[in-house]
């Protein structure tokens, strides 16, 4: 059969082929190190449980929105930072009023993970077709529609084709396949999550829009299989903030038909963006009344840095790039204020350091 053609993009010798007649299931290894992480996972959920304010549970739940919108969208090119997602999403406007493409699907996506408990694992193709043509309505032409011709995922530096896909003339009976092994395959329910939302990348069934698609029918799949702390795991924006780490335990996995590789990466980040939620839900229930989300932003960002991490003005501007200077000054005036934080020194020399001292299961903080 003849090769494809892929305009600039070289095929060379690295090149990963989906096979022409894909066996299935995939190999896979559930290894102790993923098990471990499962364990922690569902033990972070647990914690996600217990009851926090309802301010702060709504605070905790727009900044993750708001990561997981950005996340998503932007490891795929949207040009928009994480500033302007959380003033799109203050604004509440509907996805219909955006008018930009760029904004549409911010909206889209935060619309879905506003909504998790309105969606459920797709148990046909078509399913998988009106989960793609809600996240992009108005932001692709072909939005719910499978691809016609082949695609490809390059690399756009080198000019290498790196990875060649289903052709669209098996999607249908694989997505079907994949479908059938996700709804009824006796394996933990985490494990067929991460391993469907690999198989939806290998066989690539839109033009574009696959990894958006995957990561929400992940979410999807934790959320209806009994993981509600998905809405406060930042996961989405994990993976963007490690595209190399994300893109490369996908490649891993494709050379060859084991899917280990990506197991063990997603299981991690999956344990540590849950870990990193109840901290966030943890300081949530410490932090003072009266502090804007600015400011419950930066105290978070402090905490992640720990009691023992003097840093000047200079490394809080460089965190929060989009907060003018006299603002951050007032936050962090405020935080002081509210003893969040405690400053060393004066003017120039003048440092700052995270004041409060909890316990990492959620007791009260120290005086």
């Amino acid at each position: 059969m003849r090769r494809p053609e892929f305009g600039p993009y070289r095929v060379t010798e690295r090149t990963a082929w989906r096979p022409e007649e894909a066996p299935w299931p995939p190999t896979y290894s559930v290894e102790p190190r993923v098990h471990e992480c499962l364990r922690e996972v569902e033990r972070a959920d647990q914690d996600l449980r217990r009851p926090i304010g309802l301010a702060e549970a709504q605070r905790l739940a727009e900044r993750a929105l708001a990561r997981n919108a950005w996340g998503t969208a932007g490891i795929e090119g949207n040009p928009m930072t994480l500033a302007e997602v959380e003033s799109l999403l203050a604004r509440q406007p509907t996805p219909t009023s955006a008018t930009l493409p760029a904004e549409r699907e911010i909206l889209n996506t935060a619309s879905l993970l506003l909504d998790l408990e309105d969606w459920r694992i797709p148990r046909t193709v078509s399913e998988v077709l009106d989960l793609h043509a809600f996240l992009f309505d108005g932001v692709l032409a072909d939005a719910g529609e499978l691809k016609r011709v082949v695609n490809f995922v390059g690399d756009r530096g080198a000019r290498e084709v790196v990875y060649v896909p289903t052709p669209p003339g098996r999607v249908e009976e694989e997505l079907r396949d994949a479908l059938r092994w996700l709804l009824y395959a006796p394996e933990h329910p985490m494990v067929k999550a991460m391993v469907f939302f690999h198989e939806l990348q290998a066989i690539h069934p839109f033009r574009d829009g696959n990894g958006r698609a995957g990561r929400a029918l992940h979410a999807i799949a934790l959320h209806e299989w009994g993981y509600p702390g998905v809405r406060l795991a930042t996961l989405d924006a994990a993976f963007n903030e490690d595209r190399e780490g994300y893109h490369g335990a996908l490649l891993a996995a494709e050379r060859g038909w084991d899917r280990t590789p990506w197991l063990r990466y997603v299981a991690g980040v999956t344990r540590d963006a849950f870990a990193d939620a109840v901290r966030r839900a943890l300081l949530a229930g410490e932090l003072p009344p009266g502090l804007n989300g600015r400011q419950a932003a930066l105290a978070e960002w402090f905490a992640r840095g720990g009691s023992g991490r003097a840093v000047k003005f200079a490394d809080a501007h460089a965190a929060f790039p989009h907060v003018a200077e006299r603002t951050l000054k007032r936050d962090l005036a405020a935080l002081r204020e509210a003893r969040v934080v405690r400053m060393q020194g004066e003017r120039k020399g003048a440092s700052y350091r995270f004041a409060i001292h909890r316990n990492p299961r959620g007791s009260k903080p120290k005086p």
